[in-house]
């Protein structure tokens, strides 16, 4: 037996539409035949289940059918298929203060609607100087609510509804009225209710909002379920969707496809391992990473054995013997010797296995290493496929299998920023791309620790793809609740947009010489757009570089930043007064 308290079994709703009033009519009295109206599916076989106490937020474009969900779920609207089943009841904020007579006073009608939502006159009694306060009406609340303003009347609506203690709380854009103070007040409320382990469903164009306030997510999209997952997942998606203007979220990195009927299956899948790390300067011919190497993983049994070609580039001469590569399985098996000069294809013979089978390369004789030189990568790997499929795919395309403890890792960090930008293109059309984002520290290198107080600089590498002008820059720094920390442009403090010609690229750098983060993980978010066309990015890349904020030794605050405050103290003494003699 299923203990969701809501279960939505293909949902569907249907609305007729008339061009004329006399269609109706004849459609009403069974007149009409045909039939002179237009079928609008508002909702189609929507299926989903929410479980007690989970916070659960709808995003998607208007006429989505988000609203239109949420009156199904509340039975405001009747199904035209499908099955909605609530095992509890089910308090909707959909429309703040509908029922509410305009002749009764704020006190009056808060009974009124009590008693309408079940609820009987001692509730009302009880709760309604609560109410009152919280809505901050004063005398107003002894007066008609037509003599209301839109903002009051939308305080004493949602101050009714949070003194109820609903299995499911159902809220559709509740928040995107009244006053930003008022609207803080009623997102603490939430959580609250949600704290005490009210479940929520919750619309909103506030993408951010929904994050703080949902562990989870559905976007909907011409009335479908486009996804389905964890709010942060989801949320970033949609954003894709706003700038690239797909008809639907990509498909999960690494999940194999389904085959077309009479086709051949997929080629096994093949995913980059721990080891992939592209290769970066700094400080001339210096390299700093932490392990030399490469890994691809077999994701599926292999039933003979195949052959795979890997795309390595060699990493800078060093003095000394040649390097050579060979390239072993899982089991320490050397499968190949590849000597190595220069950028090239390099087939390996993978035995038949099981699934998850690992393909390592490695350097067999390093360069001796002097102290203080950091040059310990010596090859990349720039694609893997499987011979006789075409070229290589591009590691940046390849699903990434992640190390639970890399994100500590430069390496891990740099292989992550190339999938935030193959899954976060630009816009369709769009003159120029986002190649590269990295985070360096005072010493010039790239960095994903920093300490409070340190320098840093963001960089963001942009290239052209033809002759573009007024090109702005955007960085945001978030933290894990996808709150935006800062944001900075490339058109502020007096500096002009950029022009770039064809083949050209720009390298963005935003600074600041003292880091006021406090400890904990954060994330860059680049953009850029055409000048004054803020609100339109041409591409948002979310999550593209990750980094830690570590904990100070000697801490001088607690919290997201350091404000500056100085502490004083002057103690002095108290006048004495005739009563002390």
């Amino acid at each position: 037996m299923s203990t969701a308290l809501l279960e939505v079994d293909g949902a569907s709703k249907r609305f007729k539409l008339y061009d004329r009033a006399r269609d109706r009519v004849a459609d009403w009295l069974h007149l009409a035949r045909p039939p002179r109206y237009r079928e609008f599916w508002a909702l189609r076989d929507v299926s989903f289940q929410v479980q007690p106490g989970e916070s659960v937020g709808v995003v998607g474009p208007n006429g989505a059918g988000k609203s239109t969900l949420l009156k199904l779920i509340s039975g405001v609207l009747p199904l035209t298929s499908g099955k909605v089943h609530l095992r509890g009841q089910v308090l909707s904020l959909l429309e703040l203060g509908t029922g509410f007579n305009p002749a009764l006073s704020g006190r009056e009608n808060v009974a009124q609607s009590a008693a309408l939502l079940g609820y009987d006159r001692s509730f009302a009694a009880r709760h309604a100087e609560t109410i009152r306060d919280f809505a901050e009406l004063g005398s107003f609340f002894e007066r008609p609510v037509r003599e209301y303003s839109s903002g009051m009347f939308v305080r004493l609506a949602f101050s009714l509804f949070s003194v109820m203690q609903p299995e499911l709380f159902v809220v559709d854009e509740a928040l995107a009225v009244g006053d930003l103070r008022f609207a803080a007040k009623a997102v603490a409320r939430i959580r609250e209710m949600a704290a005490q382990g009210t479940t929520l469903l919750f619309v909103s164009h506030d993408l951010h909002l929904v994050t703080q306030l949902c562990t989870r997510a559905l976007w909907l999209h011409g009335g479908s379920l486009q996804m389905d997952g964890p709010a942060a997942d989801v949320t970033r998606a949609y954003r894709q969707f706003t700038v690239t203007g797909a008809s639907r979220p990509r498909a999960v990195s690494g999940a194999a496809a389904a085959p077309e009927s009479g086709s051949e299956a997929p080629p096994p899948r093949l995913c980059l391992g721990g080891g992939w790390y592209p290769l970066e300067a700094y400080a001339g011919e210096v390299f700093r990473w932490g392990r030399a190497g490469a890994e691809v993983v077999v994701m599926d049994a292999l039933s003979t054995p195949r052959v795979v070609e890997l795309d390595i580039e060699p990493g800078p001469r060093l003095p000394g013997p040649p390097v050579r590569l060979h390239a072993t399985s899982g089991g320490g098996v050397v499968l190949a010797e590849l000597p190595l000069d220069a950028r090239g294809t390099c087939p390996v013979m993978v035995p038949a296995g099981p699934a998850g089978q690992r393909v390592q390369v490695r350097a067999s004789i390093l360069p001796s290493i002097a102290p203080g030189d950091h040059r310990q990568l010596n090859l990349r790997l720039l694609g893997a496929g499987w011979a006789g499929a075409g070229p290589p795919t591009p590691t940046a395309s390849l699903p990434l299998i992640q190390d639970p403890e890399g994100d500590q890792d430069l390496a891990h960090a740099t292989r992550m920023m190339h999938a935030a930008l193959q899954g976060c293109p630009p816009a369709p059309g769009a003159p120029a791309r986002i190649t590269n984002v990295r985070l360096l520290n005072a010493l010039g290198a790239p960095a994903t620790a920093f300490r409070p107080y340190d320098g840093l600089v963001a960089e963001v590498v942009i290239s052209a793809d033809r002759d573009v002008q007024d090109l702005v820059t955007g960085v945001q720094v978030r933290d894990l609740f996808d709150r935006r920390v800062w944001a900075g442009r490339s058109d502020w403090q007096g500096r002009q947009p950029l022009a770039l010609k064809a083949g050209e690229r720009a390298t963005v750098s935003f600074r600041t010489d003292r880091l006021i983060l406090g400890d904990g993980w954060y994330q860059i978010t680049a953009r850029w757009h055409l000048y004054p066309h803020e609100m339109e990015p041409l591409q948002w890349v979310d999550g593209a570089w990750t980094f830690e904020v570590l904990p100070s030794e000697h801490p001088t605050f607690l919290g997201l930043a350091d404000l500056g405050w100085h502490y004083e103290a002057h103690v002095w003494e108290q006048p004495a007064t005739e009563a002390d003699d």
